[in-house]
């Protein structure tokens, strides 16, 4: 109850809360009178102008009235459902001072139920007249929801309606043209008189790029629920279809069909394939069907097409594709390759064009053979200090480690060794002792055409540093070993070196610093002096670089060099060393990322080579009199863990691309 102004508002008496429109729902059909215990004088005056409203949100009543002029000690409220008999809701009498009372139920209340309520007072030992009657009838359920859905290529809206009544006869289904915060800027229509089941409606009376409303109406004879409204919904601008691409040298030619008749405009997105989000690479009218990306850099892209109509976007289909190759660019074909694990993280093609695979991490090392190799895969579990340099094959295809051997529960390397497959089975051999003074760099192994293993490593103190640096050879079945860093006592450097053999089997080291080289050569009789490397675009991360040697006096550098301008920050290039200069080095493409990247060249020269994975996909760029020639693999793999490229003794191009499974992407054999 609600006491009026004069009342004190703490004042709630629970027997009559408890009771509430509970008691009114459940006893009113129940028989009982309105006869009371006590006489009835109508000389006690009844409240007048009672009334009664009813909020259907919180199921609430609030039955209001005027008290009588004479003094009352108070009243009892009564109530009935449907016309039956009335029933007394109070258990205690009201207050005289109250004008008004809140009934409240914890249960829904039926649809369409008329509840009427009268009053009459209390004085002493007497009950007086009844007051007038007032009466409420609870509304019928509104539908429980309408959603409208456009068609993507069809003039249609499919209307549905949820059902949540159980007494409605039929739905009036109405819609409106409104504006974009849904607000009707005309009157409602009607479009159909539906069956009070929940369903779908389908309008096709609709225009294209016409944003309309949808709302439902329960109806039980001439009594209606309130409306239920959709979202804003509108069809189109319809999207084109059918989008294409043809490749051309350097380029790719999109086509499309188009089908709106409203839309102002036809954008063209586009992004590399391993790219996050996308470049708005044109607006065309809404009447074009074709448009030529031309100038395109090698690898894989992916074209999205879209209209619009003012604010409205409609997105169609996407479509990938890669530019043909120029010519020299080498022409691939792939072979699974199922025995390079997944987590292969070394690899080496012996001279037949077959991968050797090897898997190396904290304290072990494993070697794959290829198919039809006479040997079985082979793991150490007691190695320590192995890199990713560790495996070797000679020109026979046998397989050939390097790796530091466990001395104590660390892991510090007691011994440097060398193991190979002999034939029969695994033999291995130490190279030097270590005095276990800590790790050092990662072992180095590289094979001579003559078969003979080479190492360059810390030379036995386990020191990270160049000065620690030698190099190792197996003369007539003994190790020997020079000093390389001799002469760098007082030059620091945390970066691994770089190792490699030229065609004739001659070694060559180059030391990387953040932005710097040291080569150092090797005279004939066995000492080693540095030469400094100097470019200008030697910026860091040099340790990642590959240098290939044709001989003392010719060879390529391959790094990756960090502009830090956008896009295209990181450049891929290469310097070359003619007739003992080095020479500027020359940009050969450049990327808005990309993970790691393989070179290899032939003995002769005639042929150089670089792998490359970056946000265009695999990618591959080979040297030619004209200069670098870029291709793309046909491959949308982009950032993988292993990348190695080489040339089998046929001078024919392999690149070992790490998926799964992996794949040899390889030059057809003639």
């Amino acid at each position: 109850m609600i006491p009026d102004a004069t009342t004190d508002l703490s004042f709630r008496p629970p027997a009559f809360l408890g009771a509430a429109i509970v008691a009114l729902m459940l006893s009113c059909g129940g028989g009982g009178g309105s006869s009371a215990p006590n006489p009835v004088f109508p000389s006690v005056p009844a409240p007048s102008n009672v009334t009664v409203a009813y909020s259907p949100s919180n199921y609430q009543v609030t039955v209001s009235w005027t008290p009588p002029a004479a003094t009352v000690d108070g009243y009892d409220l009564e109530g009935c459902l449907q016309g039956q008999a009335f029933t007394k809701l109070n258990t205690t009498l009201i207050p005289a001072a109250y004008t008004s009372a809140l009934l409240t139920t914890s249960t829904v209340p039926r649809e369409l139920d008329t509840f009427t309520f009268r009053m009459r007072s209390f004085a002493g030992t007497t009950y007086g007249g009844y007051s007038n009657t007032a009466s409420f009838t609870t509304p019928l359920n509104p539908l429980s929801y309408v959603f409208a859905t456009a068609s993507p290529d069809k003039l249609e809206i499919a209307v549905t309606l949820g059902q949540s009544s159980y007494m409605a006869t039929g739905i009036i289904l109405e819609r409106a043209t409104v504006d974009a915060n849904g607000e009707a800027i005309g009157a409602w229509t009607r479009l159909a008189e539906l069956p009070a089941a929940s369903g779908t409606w389908t309008d096709t009376q609709v225009q294209e790029s016409v944003n309309y409303r949808y709302r439902g109406t329960n109806t039980c004879g001439v009594v209606s629920s309130e409306p239920q409204l959709s979202w804003i919904q509108s069809v189109g601008p319809f999207a084109p279809t059918g989008l294409a691409c043809v490749p051309e040298l350097g380029a790719l030619n999109l086509t499309w069909t188009n089908h709106s008749t409203t839309a102002t405009a036809i954008q063209i997105t586009r992004s590399p394939v391993a790219a996050a989000g996308t470049d708005v690479l044109a607006t065309l009218a809404p009447t074009a069907t074709a448009y030529r990306d031309g100038n395109l850099r090698p690898g894989h892209y992916t074209y999205s097409i879209r209209v619009s109509q003012g604010s409205r976007i409609t997105l169609g289909g996407s479509v990938g594709g890669y530019p043909l190759d120029p010519p020299g660019a080498p022409v691939l074909q792939s072979t699974p390759l199922t025995t390079v694990p997944d987590l292969a993280n070394a690899a080496v093609l012996t001279p037949s064009g077959t991968w050797i695979a090897g898997q190396s991490g904290y304290g072990f090392f494993s070697v794959f053979p290829p198919p039809g190799a006479a040997w079985n895969p082979w793991t150490i579990t007691s190695a320590a200090l192995v890199g990713n340099g560790f495996l070797a094959a000679d020109v026979q295809g046998i397989p050939h480690m390097v790796h530091g051997s466990s001395k104590t529960a660390a892991a510090l390397p007691a011994a440097l060794v060398h193991a190979w497959f002999d034939g029969q089975g695994w033999s291995s051999e130490k190279i030097t002792a270590y005095d276990g003074s800590g790790f050092g760099y990662f072992p180095l192994i590289c094979i001579d055409p003559a078969g003979t293993p080479k190492v360059v490593a810390s030379g036995g103190t386990g020191s990270m540093n160049w000065a620690s640096l030698r190099y190792f050879t197996r003369e007539g079945g003994t190790w020997t070993s020079e000093s390389i860093g001799a002469s760098l006592a007082g030059v620091s450097g945390w970066d691994a070196p770089m190792f490699g053999l030229d065609p004739a089997g001659r070694p060559h080291v180059m030391l990387p610093q953040y932005d710097s080289l040291l080569e150092m050569v090797r005279s004939n009789d066995g000492t080693w002096t540095s030469l400094a490397v100097t470019d200008a675009n030697f910026t860091s991360n040099l340790s990642s670089g590959k240098c290939l040697w044709l001989d003392p006096d010719n060879a390529w550098f391959i790094f990756e060099s960090v502009t830090y301008g956008a896009p295209g920050y990181l450049q891929l290039r290469a310097k070359a060393k003619v007739a003992g200069v080095w020479q500027p080095s020359v940009l050969v493409d450049a990327f808005d990322s990309f993970e790691t990247f393989d070179a290899a060249i032939t003995p002769d020269g005639s042929r150089l080579a670089i792998a490359a994975t970056s946000e265009r996909g695999p990618l591959v760029y080979v040297r030619t009199p004209q200069g670098w020639t870029g291709g793309s693999l046909p491959s949308t793999a982009a950032y993988r863990s292993l990348l190695r490229t080489g040339f089998d003794s046929g001078g024919r191009l392999h690149i070992l691309l790490q998926s799964s499974p992996a794949v040899d992407w390889h030059e057809q054999t003639p």
